[in-house]
Order: C-alpha cells, then sequence, then structure tokens
C-alpha cells in the first residue's frame, strides 16, 4: 500500500513501483524480446560472411599459433645458447679454480721455504755474532801478546846492551 502512494506521490510511473512477481515477468518479456532482435540480427548477416568470417578467425588462429610455435622455438634456442654458455662458464671457472689451488701449493711451498731459511739466517746471525765475540777476544789477546812481545824484546834488547857492557869489562879483567 505504501508503495502504490509513494509512486502515485511522485506522479511517475516506475518499475519499482509495480510488486514483485510483475517486475520478474517484465524482465524475462525485456529479455525474450531482445534474444528475438539479437535472432533477427543474426539471420539477417548473409551466409557467405558468417563462412568469411569464420575462416578469418581460423586464418588468425592459425597465424597465432605459427607465432607462438616460432617463439617457443627461438626460446629454445636461446634457452639451449645460455646453457651452453653457462657450461662453458663452469669448465672455465672449474680450470681457474684448479690454477688457483696450483698456485696456492707454490706459495705455501714458498712460504715453508721463507721460513725456514729466515730460521737459518737467524741462526747465521747469532753464530756470527758468537764467532765476533771471539774474533774480538783473540785479537784483544793478541795485541795483549803482542805488547808483552814488545815488551820482552825491549827487556832483552836492553839486556843484550847491559850484557855487551858488562861484557867487555868482564873480559879486561
Amino acid at each position: 500500500m505504501e508503495r502504490v502512494l509513494l509512486c502515485a506521490a511522485s506522479q511517475q510511473p516506475h518499475q519499482s513501483c509495480l510488486p514483485f512477481p510483475m517486475q520478474v515477468q517484465g524482465a524475462h518479456l525485456r529479455l525474450r524480446q531482445a534474444q528475438a532482435q539479437h535472432l533477427q540480427e543474426v539471420r539477417l548477416v548473409p551466409q557467405d560472411r558468417v563462412a568469411e568470417l569464420h575462416r578469418l578467425l581460423s586464418l588468425q588462429g592459425e597465424q597465432a599459433r605459427r607465432r607462438l610455435d616460432a617463439q617457443r622455438e627461438e626460446h629454445e634456442k636461446q634457452l639451449k645458447a645460455t646453457e651452453e654458455r653457462v657450461e662453458e662458464a663452469e669448465m672455465i671457472l672449474k680450470s681457474m679454480e684448479m690454477l688457483l689451488q696450483e698456485k696456492v701449493d707454490k706459495l705455501k711451498e714458498q712460504f715453508e721455504k721463507n721460513t725456514k731459511s729466515d730460521l737459518l739466517l737467524k741462526e747465521l746471525y747469532v753464530e756470527n755474532a758468537h764467532l765476533v765475540r771471539a774474533l774480538q777476544a783473540t785479537e784483544e789477546k793478541q795485541r795483549g801478546a803482542e805488547k808483552q812481545s814488545r815488551l820482552l824484546e825491549e827487556k832483552v834488547r836492553a839486556l843484550n846492551k847491559l850484557v855487551g857492557r858488562i861484557a867487555p869489562a868482564a873480559l879486561s879483567v
């Protein structure tokens, strides 16, 4: 009752003012009319046009399939080329790792040799220091011996002079 009053108040024929079953019935009627109109329009399209459209659609589908096949083949080629480059890079990497390991081994060996040489060199420095001290002591002893020898030589000369003076006097007596 309120709906009818509202519709009457607006004074406009409005679909929402109708009861629901009538709205559904009206919607079905409009749907049937639209379907009938569509069917008439489809019947008006000539059959050769429909066949042409089907042919074009098939042609476009075939072209799309060929493009997809070509793209797939190209993608497979690129994938294969990439796999080959990866394999090549892996081989290069392995050979570089082997070369680096050889270098590391050589450097370790050289380091061990250098360590041994360093130890020997330190031992030589220590031994050299001992020898220098021994040489200095020997030179000091030699200087002492030379000084002693000079003193003895001076005493011998002095004694020779004394004997040379005493001997003629002793012989004359």
